[in-house]
């Protein structure tokens, strides 16, 4: 026997406001991930999340009086003084202090950041005049408005180029490192492929291609994919260049990049090093080690 479950008008609203305002298709907010993912409606900071979008929803919950225990889920004092000082994991203490937000101001209690709720903290956690710089910027950086939200549906042709792309057939299953591609959602890929390689006019210049961003969007950071471009020399890139000579370029404090761990060999020590974050010429030690060290 079917147990009949009766519900109001106002339920059936709320519910109905829920799935279409908070239906999300990239998932959870993780590291390398920016606020727009949320603004946009592409991803939702709820437990499991990491990174610094949490950060800054935990350091003004915080700093405004959530969960004042745990400062704002952040965990540590400095997190109320430093959004750089909150732990940046979504666990159950911050997953509390949104309920907390939540009941306060009226939305649906779930513990989940989505388009709504992160709209109702950027209007009511507004900073004053006399807010401190640290607290003023994670406002700033998490309540951002200028989001490119325009996505491509499932019918809607991707930006047209000037020549064709050539199609090959490829097998992924007996490609063993591209295995994670077959879990990869045609959707998601669409929203990845035009969040960080194109744009409304086009592909974008190569210089600007956010491979590493893309690889993110995806899930494959931790994926070790191939080295070089260049299968017969394997130590250089496309154009013929060493790739021993590459240096990576410092990232600028501040600036948020996806971490995906590279090597490089450097000339100083005379060895190969690791980088976390931004493009590196190698994927695997061994490669950087076979290439700049054995052969110098």
């Amino acid at each position: 026997m079917k147990k009949v479950i009766k519900l109001k008008e106002s339920d059936l609203q709320r519910i109905v406001k829920r799935v279409i305002s908070e239906s999300y298709e990239g998932g959870s907010i993780q590291v390398g991930d920016v606020p727009c993912d949320i603004h946009c409606k592409r991803k939702l900071a709820k437990s499991g999340s990491n990174g610094d979008v949490v950060k800054y929803i935990q350091h003004l919950l915080a700093v405004n009086g959530f969960n004042p225990k745990y400062q704002g889920g952040g965990i540590g004092l400095e997190c109320g003084d430093l959004y750089q000082g909150c732990d940046g994991k979504y666990r159950k203490h911050t997953k509390n202090a949104v309920i907390e937000f939540q009941r306060k101001y009226k939305l649906s209690v779930d513990g989940v950041v989505g388009y709504d709720t992160l709209n109702k903290m950027c209007e009511v956690l507004k900073p004053g005049s006399a807010t401190r710089k640290e607290t003023l910027e994670a406002y700033n950086k998490l309540c951002i408005k200028q989001c490119q939200c325009k996505k491509l549906s499932s019918d809607e042709p991707f930006p047209k180029r000037k020549s064709p792309i050539k199609s090959k057939e490829i097998d992924f299953d007996d490609i063993g490192v591209y295995n994670p591609l077959n879990k990869v959602k045609c959707e998601t890929l669409k929203s990845c492929v035009y969040k960080y390689i194109l744009t409304d006019k086009g592909l974008l210049p190569s210089g600007k291609v956010d491979f590493t961003g893309f690889r993110g969007c995806l899930g494959l950071n931790d994926v070790d994919l191939p080295d070089t471009p260049n299968p017969k020399e394997g130590c250089t890139d496309g154009n013929g260049n060493r790739l021993c000579s590459v240096i990576p370029e410092p990232i600028p404090f501040g600036r948020m990049t996806t971490a995906v761990m590279g090597y490089y060999y450097d000339p100083s020590k005379g060895k190969c090093v690791s980088v976390s974050g931004g493009p590196a010429p190698f994927r695997q030690m061994r490669k950087c080690v076979e290439c700049c060290e054995r052969k110098k």
